[in-house]
């Protein structure tokens, strides 16, 4: 007598099943692991700026100006008259290749950890027909704050209306003069900026949000907004208004101070 065994395999059930709980282990590790990555792009993004922030007072050091920012197809700073330190403009794009950094794009763009074109680093002077060029009567680029004293690099830096980095988004005007009425991390006390923009992005030449599923804060909006003289460091999130910028500083204690050591002023 021959005994015949009959192999049953699973069921259509029993594959959905087993389908269904494979599915929900993935998405168990993949979720921890996406938060892994962010977190690490945004360390990676924080010690760029810092990095970026050490080269711009290194070139102050060795210029006694601040570099103008990067605009149009390069990232060479967007300087007018060399002779006279003038920058075309005050609010731009970090410029890579003049500050020698190795995070950039094709261009020449620094870029932040999440890379490409619309995560190009931003850049803002407080005002660009001062701290870039020289306090003489023939101001030149070589000289730049190399020409004045302290106290008038102090006088300038308290009269001049410096940039103001604000903790939340104030009411009133859009954008805001300042950071009345809330908390300020620097309240007109910022001679440069440098911040990124984060994971949503933006794309520069487009002037559009290029991810539509993390679409701009009103914060971040702002943030973008030429001719600004307020940044947004950390507003109070709310369900639809989440903040991805990372923003960091140099104020003028900082900037003078570090000039002051390394005898690039008098």
């Amino acid at each position: 007598m021959t005994l015949r065994h009959r192999s049953r395999g699973f069921s259509l059930v029993e594959l959905a099943i087993g389908l269904v709980v494979a599915a929900v282990l993935l998405s168990s590790l993949l979720v921890p692991l996406l938060t892994q990555v962010d977190q690490r792009r945004v360390s990676e993004t924080r010690r760029m700026l810092e990095e970026s922030k050490e080269a711009l007072i290194g070139f102050a050091i060795a210029y006694g100006r601040l570099p103008c920012p990067a605009t149009g197809t390069t990232g060479v700073e967007s300087i007018g008259t060399v002779a006279a330190g003038d920058c075309t403009v005050w609010d731009g794009f970090l410029p890579g290749t003049t500050l020698g950094l190795a995070f950039v794009d094709a261009q020449g763009f620094a870029i932040d950890a999440y890379g490409g074109q619309r995560n190009r680093i931003r850049y803002v002077i407080a005002n660009p027909a001062i701290f870039p060029r020289a306090f003489t009567a023939a101001p030149t680029a070589t000289a730049g704050m190399r020409g004045a004293t302290i106290a008038t690099l102090a006088s300038a830096a308290n009269n001049n209306n410096l940039l103001s980095i604000c903790g939340s988004v104030p009411t009133g005007p859009t954008p805001p003069p300042n950071c009345s009425g809330v908390v300020a991390l620097a309240n007109g006390s910022a001679i440069a900026i440098i911040y990124s923009v984060g994971k949503n992005g933006f794309d520069p030449v487009q002037q559009a949000n290029l991810n539509p599923a993390n679409p701009l804060s009103a914060a971040e909006a702002i943030n973008l907004n030429p001719d600004k003289a307020v940044i947004f460091a950390a507003p109070n999130n709310k369900p639809g208004e989440e903040f991805d910028d990372i923003v960091t500083w140099i104020g003028p204690a900082v900037l003078f101070g570090r000039m002051t050591a390394a005898g690039a002023l008098p």
